[in-house]
């Protein structure tokens, strides 16, 4: 048990890796010329949401487990989109490769730490979607540009015995091949 005012694991993880979570929507976005910036505005726990086109993506490793899920606006998907794609299915698709994108440095992100995530198939989502956190409390992020909205969830249990630290394996730039 920790003593009052100690930080848990459970937080520690979670304010690294939402900290390397930002850091990573922002670098894919500007990586695609969109230039995001976060929302101080914050988003609702569970809400109706209006944005048309979404994403989810789950990860589990040795301590932890989750979703990473989102919703795009159509103009800021079609900005960032590597082909200018403006109908339904490639912007559904192209949500759904955000998603994956966004784990994937993350995951890259979280190697120095010690910790390995593995992804599952992104799926996509449209129309009205509630989402929800499993997890209490999930991470709530919004971003906005002159393209449009993102609201990104992140929700993640750890176990007590997740140790994060130093000296893990080192990031790979992004774009790089790995061959194992």
């Amino acid at each position: 048990m920790e003593a009052a005012g100690q930080q848990t694991v459970a937080d520690e993880f979670r304010g690294l890796s939402v900290d390397l979570l930002e850091a990573s929507i922002k670098a894919f976005f500007a990586d695609h010329g969109v230039s995001v910036a976060l929302d101080s505005a914050e988003v609702e726990t569970e809400r109706r949401i209006a944005l048309p086109l979404g994403a989810m993506i789950g990860f589990v490793s040795d301590h932890a487990r989750g979703t990473l899920a989102l919703a795009i606006e159509p103009a800021l998907a079609s900005a960032s989109h590597p082909t200018d794609g403006q109908d339904d299915e490639s912007l559904s698709d192209w949500a759904a490769e955000t998603a994956n994108q966004v784990l994937g440095r993350l995951k890259n992100q979280l190697l120095p730490f010690g910790i390995t995530l593995l992804g599952d198939n992104p799926m996509t989502v449209s129309g009205h979607a509630r989402i929800g956190a499993r997890h209490r409390p999930a991470v709530r992020l919004g971003f906005e540009s002159s393209e449009g909205a993102l609201r990104v969830w992140w929700d993640v249990q750890v176990d007590d015995d997740m140790v994060i630290g130093r000296g893990g394996e080192q990031a790979t730039a992004e774009g790089e091949v790995v061959l194992f």
